[in-house]
């Protein structure tokens, strides 16, 4: 008997075929279980692990099942396989268009009717609804099926060692938790830039664009790690509890410009943005005042996520100075493969000039890439890195108003924004990154 059993769906797309599978290789050395991948071309599994994956015979663990959600036909596969491997428990990994989330959601629901007893969990990719409205139907459909404690709700930027190390830095570090507030940071910039275009995927983004791709969730959750309270313990609850109170400090965003990049005219009916820069304020009493700039957009120069923290200037005899020799802090990743993490120094008052003080690793084997950690945390039960749902319809509260049609303005393939330079700029700033 298999211990564990994993069902994918959405097993034919590109999220599966560069960084599922490639993770449940990994996993397959350290935890059991079985893996059923399901899409709807009807090939054999031999042809499947061919066009998916470099080498096929490190994939024994896998089969794949045509499952057309639309497909009578194709009612028990889901059945037939978990009543073949007889298993303890069954984690259900959803992976599609959000338009087939509740088709999905009855194939489990059929399987669970007949499988009352097993032990059971959903995992669900991003975008959590498209709305505040249509996430709190998706989660009182998943609610009925599924308790709370066995609903994983992924924004695989929370499985980064980048952004978890976001609050290892800040919490670990004395000096940093005396300066991380209004009296010492001027202003931080968040930059999520990524090369590639959306060729591949144009009918679905234009059902979703820049804000519900990446700012609803990745930014806004980072924004969380870079200014929460230190939480009483590491859980989910506790964690969810310091993210809220920020998330409930974040003024209505006014102010932002979108866009959409060059080679998009070419394609019929695409009125959809690609880029957005933006500045926001978080009203508490740490972060009060200081601004956050925002920008992310596809098709740029190169991929890069970035996080700059700048300090204030004060005059020579301020006890402040005293304190602050710091001037900056970058954090980056680069193309996914490099990693720095620089801090720069100036120590005026000895006459030396200032210094860069910069951490630099490569991505190693023994560091989980993103998808290996949250994998890994769900087959262990662990949530702490999974947002809880009321994080995430308040950051569709936040971000709904910048949903509405707004003028989208156009800029060159590879390059950054004219109007975001000039956004930063108005304000007498640059960007650091």
């Amino acid at each position: 008997m298999n211990r564990r059993v994993i069902i994918q769906f959405g097993g034919t797309g590109n999220l599966a075929k560069q960084k599922l599978l490639p993770a449940y290789k990994k996993l397959h050395k350290v935890y059991s279980f079985c893996l059923l991948c399901l899409g709807k071309e009807n090939i054999s599994n031999k042809d499947y692990l061919k066009n998916m994956v470099d080498n096929p015979k490190d994939y024994h663990f896998l089969n794949y099942k045509k499952c057309d959600l639309k497909d009578l036909k194709d009612k028990n596969v889901i059945n037939d396989y978990i009543g073949t491997k007889n298993p303890k428990e069954v984690i259900f990994y959803i992976a599609l268009d959000p338009s087939l989330h509740e088709l999905a959601l009855n194939k489990i629901s059929e399987a669970l009717f007949i499988f009352k007893n097993i032990k059971k969990k959903i995992v669900i990719e991003k975008p959590f609804g498209s709305n505040i409205k249509s996430s709190e139907k998706y989660n009182k459909i998943i609610s009925r099926i599924f308790s709370e404690k066995e609903i994983y709700r992924v924004d695989h930027y929370l499985g980064k060692s980048f952004v978890q190390n976001l609050s290892t830095m800040r919490f670990e570090n004395n000096m940093l938790q005396k300066i991380w507030n209004k009296d010492y940071i001027e202003h931080v910039q968040i930059v999520i830039d990524e090369d590639k275009d959306i060729s591949q995927r144009i009918d679905s983004y234009k059902k979703i664009g820049v804000i519900r791709d990446m700012l609803q969730n990745h930014i806004l959750q980072i924004i969380t790690h870079l200014t929460m309270n230190k939480p009483l313990r590491y859980t989910q609850k506790h964690i969810s509890r310091e993210k809220m109170k920020i998330l409930k400090s974040i003024k209505s965003i006014k102010d932002y410009r979108l866009g959409k990049y060059k080679s998009l005219l070419v394609k019929n009916n695409f009125n959809t943005s690609t880029f957005v820069v933006l500045k926001l304020f978080i009203e508490n009493f740490s972060f009060s005042g200081i601004p956050f700039y925002v920008r992310t957009g596809k098709k740029m120069k190169k991929s890069a996520l970035s996080i700059c923290v700048k300090f204030k200037k004060f005059s020579k005899k301020s006890e402040k100075q005293k304190l602050l020799t710091l001037k900056r802090i970058i954090s980056k990743v680069l193309n996914n493969k490099k990693s720095n993490f620089y801090l720069r120094f100036s120590d005026k008052f000895q006459k030396i000039g200032s210094a860069h003080l910069v951490f630099n690793y490569k991505k190693s084997k023994n560091i989980p890439r993103a998808y290996e950690e949250i994998i890994g945390k769900i087959i262990e039960g662990n949530k702490s890195i999974f947002p809880k749902f009321k994080e995430i319809k308040k950051a569709w509260k936040i971000v709904s108003p910048l949903l509405d049609k707004k003028e989208i303005k156009i800029y060159q393939d590879g390059k950054l924004p004219e109007f975001a330079e000039k956004f930063i700029q108005r304000d007498k700033k640059i960007w650091h990154i």
